[in-house]
């Protein structure tokens, strides 16, 4: 049995680590790129 904190973590991992979620962090990088034109790679990846 995970905790609150270990199910959160690993919910996380899978996320970021799964190749049929990359389409969607496309489309996220794209819509904050032509919302906020300026913005860094850096606060990207902090928002991601």
């Amino acid at each position: 049995m995970l905790s609150n904190e270990e199910y959160r973590a690993t919910h996380l991992y899978v996320l970021l680590n799964c190749p049929e979620i990359d389409p969607f962090i496309e489309i996220f990088y794209s819509h904050l790129r032509e919302t906020i034109p300026n913005i860094s790679d850096q606060k990207i990846e902090r928002m991601r």
